[in-house]
């Protein structure tokens, strides 16, 4: 695997801490993946990279399609947050799945945003295996919470 910066953490404290009151942050289902947030480019795009764990494949041996649309979420998700500064929440969600990925590899999750009003995010991400080659491309709607 290519070796990457780690960026600083994504912390609570970006946002109002009375909008997130009883939120848990990181949340457990984000602990479980393992992912790491390896680049942000404020305002614009967010990679994150996830090891392929074997508890999370299919009858076929490859990761599972809604683990892999969990990995898309784990990182629209923290990258909405960054740029509303307050909570986020998904009104649309949609991946198109390329090609398998095994365990012993990681899935390199690059996020960005396409469109963004004061009430909508609009994000396009793709997922890619440790060689570059194209897993599956998502694009997620998003309503910024008032």
């Amino acid at each position: 695997m290519k070796n990457y910066i780690e960026m600083p953490d994504i912390s609570p404290s970006i946002i109002d801490p009375s909008l997130i009151e009883n939120a848990k942050i990181p949340p457990n289902s984000s602990q479980e993946l393992k992912g790491k947030m390896v680049e942000y480019n404020k305002g614009k795009s967010l990679i994150a990279v996830f090891p392929v764990q074997e508890k999370h494949t299919n009858p076929m041996g490859f990761l599972q399609g809604g683990i892999l649309s969990a990995l898309f979420d784990d990182t629209v998700g923290p990258l909405s947050y960054l740029i509303a500064k307050r909570p986020v929440v998904t009104t649309g969600f949609n991946v198109q799945f390329i090609r398998g990925i095994k365990p012993g590899a990681h899935v390199i999750i690059k996020a960005e945003v396409v469109s963004k009003t004061t009430s909508t995010i609009l994000f396009q991400a793709e997922a890619f295996n440790d060689s570059g080659k194209l897993v599956a491309i998502m694009t997620s709607h998003n309503y910024i919470m008032r």
